[in-house]
């Protein structure tokens, strides 16, 4: 599957889950911003996973499915 595909597959998933995927486009500080998603609750905008936009877009699609393997 293409990367931007992937991508939006996440955010639809992270949306069916009641949740918001948000992607990074700014590298402004390496060390807390690495380029990846973050998931936010959407009502409150309080992060639940990925506090240093680090979740990959897979990552995300498990975290909402509630897959814990590896």
């Amino acid at each position: 599957m293409k990367c931007a595909s992937l991508e939006n597959k996440a955010r639809r998933v992270a949306r069916e889950a009641g949740l918001l995927a948000r992607k990074s486009r700014r590298f402004a500080y390496p060390h807390e911003n690495l380029g990846g998603f973050m998931l936010l609750e959407p009502s409150t905008g309080i992060p639940l996973a990925g506090f240093h936009y680090d979740l990959e877009a897979q990552a995300v699609i498990d975290y909402c499915r509630g897959d814990t393997r590896d």
